[in-house]
């Protein structure tokens, strides 16, 4: 960081200070050839290398690049962002010291105040998100005594950036008229609670699709209720499927 002064105005220019990641060489920003590493020449600007890429499911969590640009990032390309935030940045030397704890009350209460905005509207997108998911139940509605089939369940969610829960509790009275056989994929956890059951399976990643096929067998003749809910983890019901199926002899 280099300061000069213009009466009682004080201008500052950052000088980012990178070390490569792969030869822990320290680059100058302007200097060498910058953005290479001006040893190995491995770029130091890539989404990898960025506070706001996420590992786990590969996309960048910036909201306002999110928001112009889409979740996408390719981890291993170089690319001038204006929201990257390397992983990998020098302190600054001492003799800029003085300059930034001027500045640093200021620059941090605007960057914490844009963190704020961000987890904030991050929040609102992702309970929006959850509360309008795409649930698709086909069951037939006619089945004959002693038969078998496969309901189908589909989710979908509809978020670019949030992940979805899939628990989904089977209500009314569909388990006295059918027996379910077998569950595709098969649920990693299940219980009864009140007369239902609560099946979890592994969260649904943005802007995917979840196909559950439940085998079942009809046991008893009658018309039976079959209510399907997606539920979050503290039970609220994000969305809900009702049907009427009839089996007969």
């Amino acid at each position: 960081m280099t300061c000069r002064t213009a009466g009682d105005r004080v201008f500052l220019k950052i000088v980012l200070r990178i070390k490569c990641p792969k030869c822990d060489t320290v680059n100058y920003e302007g200097y060498m050839g910058f953005p290479l590493c001006h040893k190995c020449h491995e770029h130091l600007l890539k989404c990898r290398y960025c506070q706001n890429f996420d590992t786990q499911f590969f996309v960048c969590s910036h909201p306002k690049r999110v928001e112009e640009l889409g979740p996408s990032a390719d981890p291993d390309t170089g690319r001038a962002c204006p929201y990257f935030s390397s992983l990998h940045l020098v302190q600054a030397d001492s003799r800029a010291s003085r300059a930034i704890s001027v500045w640093a009350p200021i620059v941090v209460t605007i960057l914490v105040a844009m963190v704020v905005v961000g987890v904030v509207r991050l929040s609102l997108l992702s309970r929006a998100a959850q509360l309008v998911p795409d649930l698709k139940v086909e069951f037939p509605t006619n089945s004959q005594l002693g038969g078998t089939f496969a309901g189908i369940i589909t989710i979908r969610n509809p978020s670019a950036t949030a992940s979805l829960p899939c628990r989904i509790t089977l209500g009314g009275d569909f388990l006295t008229g059918f027996g379910i056989i077998k569950i595709d994929p098969s649920p990693a956890a299940f219980r009864s609670e009140t007369g239902d059951r609560v099946y979890s399976f592994d969260i649904i990643p943005p802007s995917t699709k979840r196909y559950l096929r439940f085998y079942c067998q009809a046991k008893r003749q009658g018309v039976f209720s079959l209510n399907i809910r997606l539920v979050d983890k503290k039970s609220n019901v994000l969305a809900r499927r009702e049907l009427r199926l009839q089996v007969s002899a």
